[in-house]
């Protein structure tokens, strides 16, 4: 089983990289440049933008998630075996961000973006339209710090040597030693 898991390790390694630099890129994208443009906006041409924005990411961004966390869930459990090594530890803070950024999406994010698509008007958006932006572009820097560090997290993970890695070199280097003798 060991060595099946151990065959698994780098697509799986491949697809959380992938997808964790995706969403990480994408928040990142938006904390730098959308949500200040947004922010220079009146209160109907936010709404209208906004609401056009949030109706492209609806259907996809879920996946992006779920790929993420299953896939750097997944590289956790292939190599379960060197849980004490350093990789290994990356990978868990990895996933811990990538959840907690998770978790912030879905409780204040999505509900948002529920409201503002399906609620406000853009001739007449709600009186706290600000406060409401704000508060979304405050969870959103949030969850995009979070899959930075779940990104960087994984990316020295893969730099670093592997147990299993240097197990291979150490016992390469201990059997030239001894014909050598």
């Amino acid at each position: 089983m060991w060595e099946i898991a151990r065959n698994l390790v780098k697509p799986l390694r491949f697809i959380s990289l992938f997808s964790t630099g995706l969403l990480a890129g994408l928040l990142s994208d938006f904390m730098f440049f959308v949500t200040p443009a947004l922010a220079t906006l009146p209160g109907p041409a936010f709404v209208q933008t906004t609401q056009a924005i949030d109706r492209q990411f609806f259907d996809p961004i879920p996946w992006v998630y779920t790929v993420v966390n299953f896939s750097i869930l997944f590289v956790l459990l292939a190599t379960l075996r060197e849980w004490r090594s350093l990789p290994f530890i990356l990978t868990t803070v990895a996933l811990v961000c990538a959840v907690g950024a998770t978790a912030s999406t879905l409780l204040i994010n999505v509900p948002i973006n529920i409201d503002v698509i399906n609620n406000w008007s853009a001739q007449n958006p709600p009186a706290n339209w600000a406060a409401v932006r704000d508060q979304w572009d405050q969870a959103n820097t949030f969850r995009a710090i979070l899959e930075l560090v779940a990104f960087s997290c994984q990316v020295i993970a893969v730099l670093l040597p592997s147990r299993s890695a240097m197990g291979a070199r150490q016992q390469a280097a201990f059997g030239r030693v001894q014909t050598a003798g």
